[in-house]
């Protein structure tokens, strides 16, 4: 008798532990909402803070949008924040969102603009299931886009967790180029902006390009005749050349230029192209030249290009200028680019100043 109640008992906390579980693993999947701390000014502007979050994690903000025009900025110490703006002017949107990401100590906040807001209408949750999170094998390169632009773009999961793992390799490339120790990357694709992209923590690529831009990623074949979106290893370059900082590092002269001719080195380096298919030193040379008298990142790319083809074609005389000494100290942009110029005449053992005509060397230096 003891023996069969006992089984009874038994079966009973089974039952219980599972019932349990169950509401468990249904509670995770529930939207959760959390606190926010949040001031405001005569400005109407609000500022909401969160602390105690899952650290360097993406969040969902919402708010109900009245009768007038709402903005919902990103975080403070998000370079881009002050860019990258959820605008509700479309009346007919009753509720304005957007993608924020938690700091490295779980902090996070965002500013929200508008003269009828109702602060109790601001959320800040988990990103819904209409969001979706790609990862990297390793998970140091992550991309945040909405579902619709994965099952509307032509490219499957799988896929864009092979190319991801292509930057996973620049990645590790910029690593041993810079010497800097960026363990991560991310991209979030999620929202609207005026630009292609905005390099930061995180880098920012506007979601009208998305879909677009995945139905276009081809892995086959050989490595040159791939695309592998090198638009995103540009902004990636940003982030070593330190676009996450308060300054960029002492050798950029021309950050535009620097993030260029380091994603030159990587593609050359890897085998790839700028998805035209052709030898990516080639690839400015439609640009304007410096020959005419007007100074542009591209032009002087292009003479920059020839060179390293013609003198070091795998490119590692760069990274002498990366970590030579000699920036360091205040220097003007004509004084960084004569250093720079100076550090690669001595890696290639030819003076670069005579590649350049009297007027090409002008526009170069003293722009």
């Amino acid at each position: 008798m003891k023996s069969r109640k006992t089984r009874f008992i038994l079966v009973g906390i089974l039952l219980v532990g599972f019932i349990v579980l169950i509401l468990c693993l249904w509670n995770q999947k529930k939207s959760v909402t959390y606190p926010l701390q949040m001031e405001s000014d005569e400005k109407h502007q609000i500022l909401a803070r969160a602390h105690g979050l899952k650290p360097d994690s993406f969040y969902l903000v919402s708010v109900k949008r009245g009768k007038e025009n709402i903005q919902i900025f990103g975080s403070s110490y998000d370079k881009n924040g002050q860019w990258v703006i959820s605008d509700g002017k479309n009346k007919n949107r009753k509720q304005v969102s957007r993608v924020v990401m938690s700091d490295e100590n779980g902090n996070l906040d965002f500013m929200i603009t508008g003269d009828d807001v109702n602060t109790k209408s601001i959320m800040l949750s988990n990103l819904p299931k209409t969001y979706h999170i790609c990862h990297s094998s390793n998970g140091d390169i992550r991309l945040v886009v909405k579902k619709e632009d994965i099952l509307n773009g032509d490219c499957s999961e799988e896929t864009i967790k092979q190319w991801l793992d292509v930057l996973s390799g620049f990645r590790k490339d910029m690593v041993a180029l810079t010497g800097k120790k960026i363990d991560g990357i991310t991209y979030v694709a999620t929202e609207t902006f005026a630009h292609y992209g905005l390099a930061g923590k995180p880098i920012y690529i506007n979601q009208d390009y998305v879909r677009e831009d995945l139905s276009k990623i081809n892995l086959k074949g050989d490595t040159i005749e791939q695309t592998i979106l090198w638009r995103y290893i540009h902004e990636m370059c940003h982030v070593f050349d330190g676009a996450t900082e308060e300054q960029m590092e002492s050798y950029v002269f021309d950050g535009e230029l620097w993030a260029q001719l380091e994603t030159l080195y990587l593609l050359k380096k890897n085998g790839y192209s700028f998805d035209d298919g052709k030898e990516p030193f080639w690839y400015f040379q439609d640009s304007i030249p410096l020959e005419q008298g007007i100074y542009s990142d591209e032009g002087l790319l292009n003479k920059l290009a020839h060179i390293f083809e013609k003198y070091d074609s795998n490119m590692s005389s760069l990274k002498a200028v990366i970590m030579s000494d000699r920036f360091e100290g205040e220097h003007s942009r004509s004084e960084k680019i004569q250093i720079f110029f100076d550090i690669l005449s001595e890696e290639m053992k030819v003076s670069l100043r005579e590649e350049f005509s009297d007027k090409e060397w002008k526009v170069a230096v003293q722009n």
